[in-house]
């Protein structure tokens, strides 16, 4: 499936191609925090769905640099 005159998404690689072009808008730094946030909604979601209480995620503490 393609893209269509009306810039909407059809099919998966609509998607995809989509998703990857916003993902290049960010920088390295944005792209990180972005999957840092997903992976605790996730883990969030996770826990809840085990039965867990949702506690907030531990703070890492600053980065090495």
């Amino acid at each position: 499936m393609t893209q269509g005159r009306d810039e909407f998404d059809r099919g998966w690689e609509g998607h995809d191609r989509r998703q990857a072009r916003l993902g290049l808008e960010l920088s390295p730094a944005e792209r990180l925090e972005w999957l840092e946030r997903t992976l605790a909604e996730m883990r969030e979601i996770l826990g809840r769905a085990a039965g867990k209480s949702s506690a907030p995620p531990a703070d890492p503490g600053p980065s090495p640099r």
